[in-house]
């Protein structure tokens, strides 16, 4: 919490950037709809995250469903959401890409952040 409790989307749900603890790559969002989510060196470590480079501010939505499932939209526009992208495709599979997409109403939509890591 000590990385959003002072930085709040339009609906003040708490910013966060998704930073992996071993390669340092954090997700950096898309210009806008459609376009891919891109992975990113990020030279900062997690404790000195910069909440200034709004490209890696995230934030959850309320929770969708009754398992904990929010949307991960981008923090400065909320109305795109972290999607995986079906394309032709019905199911997800291995090699979708993540994009930037508006609502509606997907499973490939909604996520949880969960911390069940060893590290």
């Amino acid at each position: 919490d000590k990385f959003g409790s002072n930085v709040k989307d339009e609906e003040g749900f708490p910013g966060f950037a998704l930073v992996n603890k071993a390669t340092g790559l954090a997700l950096k969002h898309a210009c806008g709809a459609a376009q891919p989510v891109r992975i990113i060196h990020c030279l900062v470590q997690l404790a000195c995250f910069n909440s200034n480079d709004l490209s890696l501010m995230w934030s959850e939505s309320k929770v969708i469903d009754n398992e904990g499932y929010r949307r991960i939209r981008m923090f400065n526009n909320i109305h795109l959401n972290m999607d995986v992208y079906l394309g032709d495709h019905p199911d997800i599979q291995e090699g979708n890409k993540i994009v930037l997409w508006e609502w509606k109403n997907g499973d490939n939509q909604i996520w949880k952040i969960s911390s069940h890591c060893k590290f």
